[in-house]
């Protein structure tokens, strides 16, 4: 690993605008780009502070037109990135930055806007695949991303960093599994909840669902096995690129959190950080393996 251990930066003061962003707003994605090499960081918090705009979208505006106008600012606001005239706003011009120093491509910023579409008025995903493909074009095309920004252009390196960012969204929404529950929002697809028994209703008003760990299950099995093909080949980083696979570390801490509590998000454990997960962020990142 290379560089300096994210423990100690002491605030605000230390850090760029998307840095000080992403590791407020998204502690894990910061913590796995400081594993990154010191020149490509800030292309990587450029845009994992991209992918926070976009997520909260839907959490921030009152009905869709609105989320659907503020997609589309993100929409003008790539193309200008590519076109060379990027707007005023610090993390678009970061990520003016990022594009021109990783040579990033246009397409998977598309990818992500388009699926977070999704997001505005959300129904239920008709199949486990369907969920894994918003999970694949949000997280995974961020990931893919990232690893363009370190340097990678092997298509099996950037296919293993989607697959990761991919797992890393399966995992993220069953983790999130009570906060969406409270509005009114299920991430499990149709026949999971159909062979479980569930019943939204009673998912949403907070009664009694001892069947949901099952359905969890089948969720983090399919991210367990997107995580295991990003690995097919080989299980270590180019050099140079771990910083862009590294999720990869948490994302198996997780998954392991999650199988402790039994699959139930609700368990009181999972309020708490995975044991020995940023440890392990850093001990394997010597060997850059993710």
């Amino acid at each position: 690993m290379t560089g300096t251990d994210p423990t100690q930066l002491q605030g605000p003061a230390d850090l760029s605008h998307c840095a000080d962003l992403v590791r407020t707003a998204d502690k894990d994605r910061f913590l796995s780009a400081m594993t990154a090499r010191p020149e490509v960081r800030e292309s990587l918090f450029a845009l994992y502070a991209f992918n926070h705009e976009i997520a909260k979208i839907s959490e921030v505006v009152s009905e869709p037109m609105l989320g659907q106008i503020r997609l589309q600012w993100w929409r003008d606001a790539i193309e200008e990135c590519f076109s060379g005239t990027p707007r005023r706003h610090q993390v678009v011009r970061a990520l003016a930055d990022a594009i021109r120093a990783g040579d990033l491509p246009r397409e998977p910023f598309d990818a992500a806007i388009d699926a977070r579409e999704a997001d505005l008025e959300p129904s239920a995903f008709q199949s486990l695949d369907r969920l894994t493909d918003y999970a694949r074009e949000t997280s995974g095309s961020i990931s893919r991303l990232a690893a363009n920004a370190t340097g990678a252009t092997d298509e099996l390196d950037l296919s293993a960093a989607e697959r990761i960012g991919t797992a890393w969204a399966l995992l993220g929404l069953m983790r999130a599994l009570p906060f969406l529950f409270r509005r009114r929002r299920c991430p499990i697809p149709l026949p999971l909840l159909n062979e479980a028994g569930l019943s939204l209703t009673d998912l949403y008003e907070g009664r009694p669902a001892p069947a949901l760990p099952e359905a969890v299950r089948a969720v983090c099995r399919r991210a367990d096995a997107e995580l295991d093909q990003a690995r097919n080949r080989r299980g270590y980083a180019r050099r140079g690129i771990y910083g862009a696979l590294s999720l990869g570390v948490l994302a198996d801490a997780y998954l392991r959190q999650l199988r402790r509590c039994g699959y139930n998000p609700f368990d009181a454990r999972m309020a708490q950080p995975p044991a020995w997960g940023t440890w392990s962020l850093m001990i394997r990142a010597l060997g850059e393996r993710f």
